[in-house]
């Protein structure tokens, strides 16, 4: 999973899901705002599903898909690719980090281990 989110209104993540290990793939969300995220695949369907948090969406090539979702409290959810779409399907995992909404902007301006700035 690879994506961004912007701070529109309401806040919009565009998220494309791709075969290959989802290890150390993240999104960072600010807690207690609708965030609409925009789900589309670069090669097979795939399945965007964070329990904790929404429902199951597809990810289809060609397609964008819109899920809206609200985290209230802040915490790391386990994302995952929930359709069987081939080899490294296993590894299709990801983490959705929310932060307090006040602590939002200084959490995605951080690098991370990588040295990465979250967007």
């Amino acid at each position: 999973m690879s994506g961004s989110c912007r701070g529109t209104a309401p806040n919009r993540c565009e998220l494309t899901q791709r075969h290959g290990n989802g290890s150390g793939r993240s999104a960072t969300l600010p807690a207690g705002v609708l965030v609409e995220v925009v789900v589309t695949s670069r090669d097979v369907i795939h399945a965007f599903w964070i329990p904790r948090l929404a429902g199951k969406i597809d990810a289809v090539p060609g397609h964008a898909n819109l899920l809206r979702i609200q985290a209230d409290v802040p915490g790391r959810y386990q994302g995952l690719c929930n359709e069987f779409c081939g080899t490294g399907h296993s590894g299709m995992r990801f983490d959705v980090i929310v932060h307090p909404a006040a602590e939002f902007s200084t959490a995605i301006a951080k690098p991370d281990a990588t040295g990465k700035v979250a967007q």
